[in-house]
């Protein structure tokens, strides 16, 4: 936790700072800004250089406008930078033509992607930056530019940080094998939002349930008999036979294997099943209430 003291400095640092401003800004000023910044950045888990020294006030108080000294700070790039580097947030308070820099912008949304709503639109296409940002959040994509979410480098990219982001994707992407893979291996259950081809591709389908057995739900029905990818479910969870065929729910192996892992999908199995000696004794071992 931050000490008091730290606070206290802070406070002080800043109010010598307030002084100066009564000044225009000069480079020893603008030294002395990052000195204090680089020095306390990582006491202060909120910090970003121009944000801690003020509480904000430097970026958002109304009345600071006007003031040449505050209105220098906000489009100093070094000072921006820095701030953005510590918590992307910071380019929120920023001078637009700080949101038209693609470095400025790139390091921000490299620190926190969502800050991309605060870029200027032309950068809302800049691949490179688009890039970045959804790969520390693949929901930026939502963020960005409708180009984007058609462009095969930056949805494969947002789908493998976040799966589920397939669902905003154009649907031609929906379609395509490597963007629909990336998505169900990092959350099976994407496998919800992709064409229809997709569920019935058996590597893909295999793929989505082996992070999520219960991503066999989506799949075509012609999977939900495949017993490779049946039993492939359910050794990631047993639930996955709640979803299989009928056929497979009478299958010895794969009954077994969904009961070892879950005793209540007893309930769920054929009942020739629920009386095979093999099967109780799995669910008991799992559940003695199951008896």
């Amino acid at each position: 936790m931050t000490s008091p003291d730290f606070f206290f400095c802070l406070i002080q640092q800043y109010q010598i700072l307030k002084v100066r401003g009564k000044f225009p800004l000069d480079k020893c000023c603008v030294f002395q800004i990052e000195h204090i910044v680089r020095r306390y950045h990582e006491r202060f888990e909120m910090a970003t250089l121009v944000l801690a020294l003020v509480l904000k006030c430097t970026f958002t108080v109304e009345s600071n406008k006007s003031n040449k000294f505050y209105n220098n700070l906000k489009r100093n790039q070094r000072i921006v930078e820095i701030a953005v580097k510590q918590n992307g947030e910071a380019l929120q308070y920023a001078n637009n033509d700080m949101k038209t820099n693609k470095k400025i912008v790139e390091a921000a949304v490299k620190q926190n992607g969502r800050v991309l709503q605060y870029a200027h639109d032309d950068l809302k296409r800049n691949q490179k930056i688009v890039e970045a940002a959804v790969k520390q959040d693949g929901e930026t994509l939502l963020l960005a530019h409708d180009d984007m979410k058609k462009n095969l480098v930056i949805v494969e990219a947002a789908v493998k940080q976040n799966g589920e982001v397939l669902n905003h994707v154009h649907d031609d992407m929906k379609n395509n094998p490597n963007v629909v893979n990336a998505a169900v291996k990092q959350n099976g259950i994407a496998l919800k939002y992709s064409h229809d081809d997709m569920k019935k591709n058996p590597t893909i389908v295999e793929a989505a349930v082996k992070q999520s057995g219960c991503a066999l739900q989506y799949a075509h029905g012609d999977l939900k008999r495949n017993q490779r990818i049946v039993e492939a479910g359910e050794k990631q969870s047993g639930v996955a036979l709640v979803y299989a065929h009928t056929d497979m729910k009478k299958d010895l192996t794969i009954v077994q294997i969904a009961v070892e892992q879950k005793s209540e999908i007893y309930q769920y199995v054929n009942d020739n099943m629920k009386s095979n000696p093999k099967i109780v004794e799995t669910a008991v071992k799992q559940n003695g209430w199951m008896l």
